[in-house]
């Protein structure tokens, strides 16, 4: 029996929601609407355009890949962050494991 799954609506600040990870939407280039710009921004891994914002150079190659880059593993004092340019499934824990770009830390105990 596959685990279950929770997928959950809020209106609010989604960086401040305590959590395991949480998904940035973006559009094929790695392109992020302006709401977006100051997390991307505060994550180090992007930087406002003339469209909003856009994920950096290793991020976008990722996302090109696999559909999915880790923007921030998880630690016990953040949430991880992965951006997407397709449908959460593509944003599972695996994804947090394998991203190419960015290093593995100890997991939470």
């Amino acid at each position: 029996m596959p685990p279950a799954r929770h997928l959950f609506v809020t209106r609010g600040d989604l960086t401040a929601l305590h959590c395991d990870a949480w998904v940035l939407p973006t559009d094929r280039e790695g392109t992020v609407t302006a709401t977006w710009v100051a997390e991307l921004e505060r994550l180090g891994r992007g930087r406002a355009d003339a469209y909003g914002g856009r994920l950096d150079d290793a991020a976008r190659r990722d996302l090109a890949a696999t559909g999915a880059a880790v923007l921030r593993v998880p630690s016990a004092g953040a949430p991880g962050v992965v951006a997407s340019r397709s449908s959460p499934r593509s944003c599972s824990s695996a994804s947090l494991r394998r991203s190419p770009s960015v290093p593995l830390r100890a997991s939470r105990a």
